[in-house]
């Protein structure tokens, strides 16, 4: 885990007006050498390393732009071509699982695949009796997966995602 310094945020502000804050200007520089410190010797780090680098040291000036070009260049890293949205271009009312269920409707998703964290957030039933199929991603790797730089930095199953599953 780590924190990225936020200027003025407040859990009642969307996450696309909360900008990171330039009186911490230097943290992405000091992540990037506790990367080094903590996974430098890692099977894979070499391969992942330029991604981290040019991540994390670019300009990111809200925590959604960074939030959102973390998981887009993670796909790409991955090879995985899949088209990316804004929720916030959608226009879709609702909080929560119930704006996740509106943008589903809006698109025409009858399902939803969310990361593991999500089974203390969601209902199945809920999602069930709006018309979309909630599931969630499992990894069948062997080891813990603290996050996406630890299992890319010392797993190299990443070829095809064959190490996750949807349950």
């Amino acid at each position: 885990y780590f924190t990225v310094p936020l200027k003025k945020a407040s859990q009642n502000k969307k996450i696309s007006d909360i900008d990171i804050s330039p009186i911490y200007g230097e943290w992405e520089k000091k992540f990037i050498k506790t990367l080094h410190q903590v996974y430098g010797k890692a099977p894979n780090f070499n391969n992942v390393n330029d991604l981290l680098k040019d991540f994390f040291t670019s300009d990111h000036l809200t925590i959604s732009t960074l939030a959102a070009q973390s998981v887009i260049s993670v796909s790409e890293f991955l090879n995985i071509e899949t088209e990316f949205l804004y929720s916030s271009s959608l226009k879709c009312k609702g909080s929560g699982e119930d704006k996740i269920i509106n943008i589903c409707k809006h698109l025409g998703a009858k399902e939803y695949i969310n990361a593991p964290g999500g089974k203390h957030l969601y209902d199945k039933g809920w999602f069930s009796e709006q018309g979309v199929e909630l599931s969630f991603l499992k990894s069948n790797i062997p080891e813990p997966s603290y996050s996406i730089i630890h299992d890319l930095v010392n797993n190299n199953a990443f070829e095809g995602l064959e190490d996750f599953v949807i349950e």
